[in-house]
């Protein structure tokens, strides 16, 4: 690539980036309890998801329990930190980074 090629690159990139650095500034992260509804869904190579009143969740496990699958479809208490700076392919819901779960049903 030429150097007129690679500097129209850049210029075309620069007004992506401003908007974006913008954007993660204003993220606020606050560890929250959440109650509802784990589901395991097969999409991709699978993925968790909790079901609430609030909306749905996409679960990231910091530390994934072992007996996850035998709280699937069961109420659950989550506490974790919603990422709203996060995307996924998966598009399940909002990534929720868990800290703890708890079963509760």
């Amino acid at each position: 690539m030429n150097r007129l090629g690679a500097l129209a690159g850049l210029g075309l990139a620069l007004p992506l980036l401003v908007p974006i650095a913008a954007c993660q500034a204003q993220v606020r992260e606050e560890t929250t309890m959440f109650t509802g509804t784990l589901r395991f869904i097969d999409i991709e190579t699978g993925v968790w998801q909790l079901v609430t009143p609030q909306g749905k969740y996409q679960l990231r496990f910091k530390n994934r329990p072992a007996d996850l699958k035998s709280l699937d479809g069961k109420t659950v208490q989550v506490r974790g930190t919603v990422r709203g700076d996060l995307l996924t392919t998966t598009m399940a819901g909002t990534v929720l980074e868990v800290e703890s779960l708890l079963g509760t049903a």
